[in-house]
């Protein structure tokens, strides 16, 4: 599905060449470095046209402790990256929290 002209799309217009990958941006910079959470491990979604660039994202987070990261597609779906980040902002100005990540559960 393709339905927007996210932040991230935009970047990769004005830079074709390059290889963008949408990631870490529904956490702060503590949890992307230490995704540890008392509550579970948080997933981490990504976003990109480049399978390489993914899998290199990929490996850095798992550097950084993540056991769970969860590739949504091409760039098309930053969109959707994009709007989790905004309810990551509102849950964060009403709570005064900063540490919140999000998990997908899988049945």
């Amino acid at each position: 599905m393709n339905v927007g002209n996210s932040a991230g799309e935009q970047i990769q217009r004005m830079l074709p060449e390059a290889k963008v990958v949408k990631a870490f941006n529904i956490i702060n910079a503590y949890v992307m470095i230490n995704p540890k959470r008392e509550e579970g491990d948080p997933d981490l979604f990504i976003a990109g046209n480049d399978q390489a660039a993914k899998d290199k994202v990929k490996y850095i987070a798992e550097q950084w402790g993540w056991k769970s990261v969860i590739d949504i597609g091409d760039f098309s779906q930053s969109l959707f990256l994009e709007a989790l980040t905004q309810i990551w902002i509102i849950y964060a100005a009403k709570t005064g929290k900063y540490e919140h990540a999000f998990k997908l559960l899988k049945k």
